[in-house]
């Protein structure tokens, strides 16, 4: 059973990663020509439990920024205040670009609290552009309010990058950061914020 979130409480979490130019090999974000496209502007979203719309962390109510690079050498780690509800999950999905359909390899998305993880994968070959990418949990999964949680995004066998869309954080919302990257040492981001969506 999914119950709501206290209207007016919005989750945020914060992000690390190594931001690489696609196929340059070199850190950046994604310039103006790369051809992720453009996602509409972000609205306020009130999350809505019981339906295909699912829930949506956070509620964001800024204009995107320019996309993050996710390569195959990054680990994502995004870690949330504390729910103020208790959420069951089947499926989780981030909001990414695909570089109009370059992006490959599989987008591996992993739901942690405590000692507990459920995890699931998509292929970014098929994942629609400018679209949440939603994977199906290995198991239902149960966030138990009042304890902090994570979300950490990887790729598996992928030579191109996925396009993360970033949001400014809500303002008033506490971030935390973490960041794994196998080739290099990179700087984290500050005040980013990306698009998740639980059903």
């Amino acid at each position: 059973m999914r119950l709501p979130y206290k209207t007016g409480i919005m989750l945020s979490f914060a992000l690390t990663l190594a931001v690489t130019g696609c196929g340059s090999g070199e850190s950046g974000t994604l310039g103006a020509n790369a051809e992720v496209g453009t996602p509409p502007t972000a609205q306020a979203v009130e999350p809505s439990v019981g339906t295909d719309n699912g829930v949506r962390i956070p509620d964001i109510t800024t204009d995107p920024r320019e996309p993050i690079n996710l390569n195959s050498t990054d680990i994502l780690t995004q870690h949330f205040s504390p729910s103020p509800a208790t959420i069951s999950a089947t499926e989780i999905g981030v909001f990414i670009g695909t570089h109009r359909g370059q992006s490959d390899g599989q987008l591996v998305i992993k739901l942690c609290q405590a000692d507990r993880c459920s995890s699931g994968e998509t292929g970014l070959s098929v994942a629609a552009d400018n679209d949440f990418a939603m994977v199906s949990l290995d198991a239902r999964f149960e966030i138990v309010a009042d304890e902090a949680f994570s979300i950490t995004l990887s790729t598996r066998d992928a030579s191109r990058p996925v396009a993360i869309w970033a949001y400014d954080v809500p303002a008033g919302e506490a971030t935390s950061v973490e960041q794994v990257n196998s080739e290099k040492t990179v700087a984290p981001l500050e005040n980013t914020s990306f698009r998740f969506k639980l059903i």
